[in-house]
């Protein structure tokens, strides 16, 4: 289902449904079953719903929520928030996150480190994530860990920019036990 311009409210049934919100602020609600949610320019709120889903924001200031299942999240463009829910999800930066101007600011709401997979990689075109491994990207970027009260905070940077990650709640140092090169590590394993 295809929003097109404007700004559209879409539902998924219990099926294998495929919502694109297209240009506006668009809300796009997947329901029961295995997803897939782009919501494209503007600023856009997405819910997976119970299941397997694949959610992607696009440009513009976006809210993901994956719901109940295993669930990829990839914000896109913009300052996002993203929330996988309950399940093993997966947050998903790839080369459009880093490509613009620097300072973007994306906040992920309940990242569960040894549960949830943080990953960067290679985007194509308008489409979702591809299989391309994701060790190029990291070889191609910097990373460094601090604490700002509660969160975690993940700066990324390129030749381009430096943006952030901030882990809501989330102590991935451990109270100071592991290292920042050892969090590192775990976190993007």
């Amino acid at each position: 289902m295809d929003g097109g311009e404007g700004d559209d409210r879409l539902f998924g049934d219990d099926g294998h449904d495929v919502l694109n919100g297209g240009a506006g602020n668009d809300r796009l609600f997947g329901g029961a079953g295995q997803d897939h949610l782009r919501g494209e320019a503007g600023d856009d709120f997405l819910d997976g719903g119970e299941g397997f889903d694949l959610l992607h924001g696009g440009a513009g200031n976006d809210t993901l929520r994956g719901g109940a299942g295993d669930d990829v999240l990839i914000g896109g463009a913009g300052n996002d928030v993203l929330i996988g829910g309950a399940g093993r999800d997966s947050f998903v930066w790839g080369i459009e996150d880093l490509r613009y101007t620097s300072g973007t600011r994306d906040v992920v709401k309940d990242f569960v480190l040894g549960e949830d997979k943080l990953q960067f990689v290679a985007m194509e075109g308008p489409g979702f994530a591809t299989s391309a491994p994701a060790t190029p990207m990291e070889e191609a970027l910097s990373f460094a860990l601090t604490k700002e009260g509660d969160d975690t905070v993940l700066r990324v940077s390129s030749f381009r920019g430096t943006n952030e990650i901030v882990f809501e709640n989330t102590d991935l140092l451990l109270g100071g036990n592991l290292s920042e090169a050892e969090a590192l590590q775990r976190l993007l394993a």
